[in-house]
């Protein structure tokens, strides 16, 4: 799973998007599948979630230094019966 962020530019504002994404392969070709849409979490929030991935196999370490879990925002997108089935991270959220 990744973050995926593609800015679009109307005249002189310009948009960013942030989908969490999951890669995988069907017949053989890579295909991309959307699991949230994060756009309206702050910057952040994508940075904190980005981190946690990249060092997703870690969290339990730095848990322990932390004297307990550590808690992230709950974003109300990523509350899908999809990820109810297979939890991203295991994290608290509040």
């Amino acid at each position: 799973m990744y973050i995926d962020a593609s800015t679009v530019r109307n005249g002189e504002k310009s948009y960013t998007r942030y989908l969490l994404r999951e890669s995988f392969r069907d017949g053989g070709k890579v295909k991309h599948r959307t699991i949230a849409n994060l756009s309206k979490c702050s910057e952040q929030d994508i940075a904190a979630m980005r981190l946690a991935f990249k060092h997703k196999d870690q969290l339990s370490t730095l848990s322990a230094q932390l004297d307990g879990p550590i808690s992230v925002p709950k974003v109300p997108q990523l509350d899908t019966p999809l990820l109810r089935q297979r939890p991203l991270l295991s994290v608290t959220l509040i």
